[in-house]
């Protein structure tokens, strides 16, 4: 009975793991970037979460509206960091 055995080890299997798992996730969450900053824009969003309007203000209100929404991307950013980190953490 023979046994199955994976052909790539050592260096050529993490280069297999980056090229088949990092690089598409890298991929990936820059897509979820762009779709999520563009979704800052739409009036829908804005109707929801008003505390973050940055279209139909100006002014001061403006600038701490802007200071929310960076927070809000922010704290997304921080929770990626995390995650990641928590997870090469073997």
């Amino acid at each position: 009975m023979s046994r199955f055995q994976l052909p790539l080890t050592g260096t050529r299997l993490q280069v297999s793991f980056m090229i088949l798992i990092v690089a598409p996730s890298f991929v990936l969450f820059g897509y979820n970037q762009a779709v999520l900053g563009s979704i800052l824009n739409l009036q829908s969003w804005v109707q929801q979460f008003p505390d973050i309007d940055t279209i139909n203000t100006t002014g001061s209100e403006k600038s701490q509206n802007s200071t929310s929404q960076g927070t809000c991307n922010a704290s997304f950013q921080m929770g990626c960091l995390i995650g990641a980190l928590s997870l090469s953490l073997r």
